[in-house]
């Protein structure tokens, strides 16, 4: 039996498809794009720029590109057909982002051919497009309880100058492209994604073992440096579990006390109770600084109390942590009060002789050296045996090199947050070893690292995910080097004599050395005062801040003798501070500071003739 139709069905028969050169170059097309490998190289923007050259010659457009959606949904960017990776700032001057915005809103292919174009911006004026095709790529999320299936990302081209519009078949072949690349584009998202995080345990894995495979946790703070881990942070650890003890923390100022001083209160049994903080250096007055520690009674009569009265910073404390910073300034009269509240608990706010009750841990803090003004008699000995029950002291930041990193990331991450910079993502290997590397004992110890950090967050150009060494502002400062050279010795020579002689020069006055023409003029810094920080950090290093203190400590005497001397003359504070060229508030104070009142001194006097006519 013949195979062939009879005359009269072939008459009535479809006829056989004819394939086109659109067909056939779709096809062909197609076939490249499925001979790809892209999983086995994993170049993410390799792969991306290869399907945008593709789509680009395949509809012989002008310009291709690939525009994915950066992490939160609300910034592009893009690799073109050439493998540069493009800002949404360039993807705006190269092409059409309204078209990408609409195919995000429709979630399906838009083409534009209209003449002139339906989509106004400064660039497809300037490149005379005419043409604009953009397809979605859909991207799954495997990861999640609840795998989804959201739009990630766009092919685009477009067509300029004499060019014919794009067709449907043009759509068809663009979105054949898209479903097609679309499960390796998934596929390789997750090796980077995999691939990131490994990188990111060996580094972490690296640090340890770099760092003697030490870590070491205290409530909320971390650390990778061996020595602080031993010596600080072990110690704390083990005291923790004590129900009340009498914790002084040392360290140069920046340092981070207030940190160790709440993560060793986190880790204690009494981290359900209050953290309270009062910065003694932060107040002059020493009523203001009663009332701040004890607070007011009802109805005290205090020119500055409310009526009702108002709890101090003990009482708040209650069932928690006292953290009193700058302990070392605290006046002679209040040293006293302190210390009923550290033996006994007990304390009477300001107005009243009924006393409160308390239970209230206190941990201290200074980077004053506490023995010496025992010895002086400016510190209470039984006070300060009773606050240092368990002493610390925290190393400048450069002792702690290992733990630079992770601070870095911590004050990036909390920049980003505060300042609303969320397309800031990283530090580069670059920034990362110049914060290592840098000389933070003289720039503020922790304190600077997150003003750098804020400062670069801050002033980082936008579109830029990656904050490098140069935008860190700190290429005129010389490295720190772990071993310093005779260089260094000598210019900590000049800076040594140099702020020796500024101390002689102005009476052991910091605040006039900070502000002084010729020691900034000796230090190359002319018109550029010293913060009070920096300068303290610097004495410190090089073993003058001691000469310092020791220095103030004698020009308080001699003030203190002067006045002395003037009110014993003059018979009144009045006749006294006009004699000196002080207020009287200012010789108030100045007396107080050493635990002492006008009367006190009038009494003496008295006391002393009596003895002299005996």
């Amino acid at each position: 039996m013949s195979g062939e139709l009879p005359d009269w069905l072939k008459e009535h028969a479809d006829p056989a498809p004819v394939e086109t050169h659109a067909d056939r170059h779709h096809l062909e097309v197609l076939r490249r794009l499925l001979a790809r490998d892209y999983l086995t190289s994993a170049d993410w923007a390799g792969a991306l720029g290869d399907l945008a050259r593709m789509a680009r010659e395949g509809l012989e457009a002008d310009r291709g590109l690939v525009a994915y959606l950066e992490p939160g949904g609300e910034r592009w960017s893009a690799i073109d057909d050439e493998g540069r990776l493009l800002s949404a700032a360039e993807i705006s001057k190269r092409g059409s982002t309204q078209v990408l915005e609409r195919v995000v809103q429709q979630q399906a292919p838009v083409l534009t051919t209209t003449q002139p174009l339906a989509v106004h911006s400064e660039s497809v004026q300037r490149h005379d497009i005419h043409s604009v095709l953009a397809v979605p790529l859909f991207w799954r999320d495997v990861t999640s309880e609840q795998p989804r299936r959201y739009l990630g990302a766009c092919l685009y081209v477009h067509r300029a100058g004499a060019r014919g519009p794009f067709t449907q078949a043009d759509v068809a072949l663009v979105t054949d492209i898209a479903h097609i690349a679309q499960p390796n584009l998934n596929l390789l998202r997750h090796l980077r994604a995999v691939e990131s995080e490994l990188q990111e345990h060996r580094a972490a894995l690296e640090r340890a073992q770099r760092w003697g495979d030490v870590g070491a946790r205290l409530g909320g703070l971390e650390t990778l440096d061996p020595t602080f881990a031993r010596e600080v942070i072990e110690p704390l650890k083990r005291v923790s579990r004590a129900h009340k003890v009498g914790l002084l923390i040392l360290g140069p100022t920046g340092s981070g006390k207030t940190h160790l001083a709440r993560a060793y209160h986190q880790a204690s049994a009494r981290s359900g109770g209050p953290f309270v903080t009062l910065d003694c250096g932060q107040i002059t007055s020493v009523e203001t600084l009663s009332a701040e520690l004890f607070g007011y009674a009802a109805r005290s009569g205090y020119a500055n109390a409310p009526t009702r009265g108002r709890p101090g910073k003990a009482q708040l404390a209650d069932g928690g942590t006292l953290f009193i910073d700058e302990i070392g300034t605290l006046p002679a009269q209040l040293q006293r009060h302190l210390l009923r509240l550290v033996q006994e608990g007990r304390f009477a706010p300001l107005g009243s002789s009924a006393e409160v009750e308390v239970d209230v841990q206190i941990v201290s803090a200074t980077n004053d050296d506490l023995k010496a003004m025992v010895a002086e008699g400016t510190f209470r000995e039984d006070l300060y045996w009773r606050i240092r029950e368990i002493e610390v002291r925290i190393p400048p930041l450069d002792e702690r090199q290992a733990d630079i990193p992770a601070l870095a990331e911590g004050f990036l991450e909390r920049a980003r947050a505060r300042f609303g910079r969320d397309d800031v993502e990283a530090l580069t290997p670059g920034a990362a070893h110049r914060l290592v590397c840098h000389p933070w004992s003289r720039h503020g110890n922790i304190r600077g690292l997150e003003h750098t950090i804020n400062r670069a967050v801050l002033l980082a150009p936008p579109d830029t995910p990656d904050i490098g060494a140069e935008a860190l502002g700190l290429a005129g400062e010389a490295p720190r080097r772990p071993d310093r050279g005779a260089s260094a010795r000598s210019d900590d020579a000049v800076v040594r004599g140099a702020l020796l002689r500024a101390m002689e020069r102005l009476a052991y006055n910091a605040s006039a050395m900070a502000r002084d023409p010729q020691l900034l003029a000796e230090l190359e810094r002319v018109g550029e005062p010293i913060p009070l920080t920096t300068l303290n950090l610097w004495l410190r290093e090089l073993e003058l801040y001691d000469t310092l203190q020791a220095g103030r400590r004698e020009q308080k005497a001699e003030r203190y003798h002067e006045i002395v001397a003037a009110i014993r003359e003059h018979g009144s504070g009045s006749a006294a501070a006009r004699a000196l060229g002080l207020t009287r508030d200012a010789l108030v104070w100045q007396l107080r500071k050493a635990g002492k009142t006008i009367g006190d001194v009038l009494a003496d006097n008295n006391d002393e003739n009596d003895d002299d006519d005996a």
